[in-house]
């Protein structure tokens, strides 16, 4: 499996330069999933909790489609009922073995690793531990700064996966503690922002989306709801998804809000969901 793995890196990296991505990942082949590969690494989390999302509610039937993929069968979000902690693990070590083998001489920064963000942790898998949401959010940050700190020691940039910004407006998990959409989203990045402090802000992007769920998206909020607390990141470069028919028209946004000077925009021009409702 681990060999497999390894190779499938080494194809993803290919495909890439193939069409002609400039900047590329691993794809994140060697992780179980974007954020719930915290169950592999850290300690602390057992059971597994439903997702729930305002815009699949209104539409059963594709709710059931979109939720009965043999992918989310597999699917599991877990309850945290202990202190999260990283285990003595060297998954990310072994992460960055393996895309630095499939780069292949080029520099480690022209690529980027994901990671998971304490925020999206705190919003996708509830709190039945902590005695606060703010707790568990800073718990989170603790547990995941050694993996931020080794992707960037590596040379490689880091991207922050953080669609909670965006998806903690429509949807929740089971038992989750997350009440205030907007006070997580702007303590997800005060911590973030303190763990990250001596990183050059050039090797950070900062990922917001509103989940890549196949659901209407209906009761997405808006890009201009939250984007004067996503520009409070300190990472240069933000990526927002906005390709599909719910979004395509918020690049409008930009005129109304001006981009700071040491920002830049990762333009989200591909979207890989159908079913959504046109304006």
């Amino acid at each position: 499996f681990t060999a497999r793995v390894r190779e499938a890196i080494a194809e993803v990296v290919e495909h890439q330069r193939d069409i002609g991505i400039d900047v590329i990942s691993d794809g994140e082949v060697g992780k179980v999933g974007f954020s719930n590969y915290v169950l592999q690494r850290m300690s602390g989390f057992e059971g597994a909790a439903d997702f729930m999302a305002a815009d699949l509610a209104d539409a059963p039937e594709i709710a059931a489609e979109a939720m009965g993929s043999v992918g989310a069968e597999h699917l599991r979000l877990p309850i945290l009922n202990g202190p999260m902690e990283a285990r003595e693990s060297d998954a990310v070590q072994e992460e960055i073995a393996d895309f630095r083998a499939a780069l292949n001489g080029v520099s480690p920064d022209d690529a980027f690793i994901p990671a998971v963000t304490p925020g999206h942790v705190a919003f996708n898998f509830p709190n039945h531990y902590y005695g606060s949401h703010q707790e568990y959010i800073e718990a989170a940050t603790k547990a995941l700064a050694p993996e931020y700190k080794a992707i960037i020691d590596a040379g490689f940039n880091l991207q922050l996966d953080s669609p909670d910004a965006a998806m903690a407006w429509h949807c929740t998990v089971d038992g989750s503690d997350l009440s205030d959409p907007a006070g997580h989203l702007a303590a997800g990045i005060e911590v973030l922002n303190d763990a990250l402090a001596d990183v050059p802000p050039e090797k950070l992007r900062y990922h917001v989306c509103w989940g890549n769920y196949k659901g209407p998206h209906h009761k997405d909020t808006s890009l201009s709801e939250i984007v004067n607390l996503v520009l409070k990141t300190n990472a240069k470069f933000i990526y927002v998804e906005g390709a599909n028919p719910q979004h395509e028209h918020e690049w409008e946004v930009w005129k109304q809000v001006k981009l700071p000077d040491d920002k830049a925009l990762i333009v989200g021009v591909l979207d890989v969901v159908g079913l959504d409702v046109d304006h």
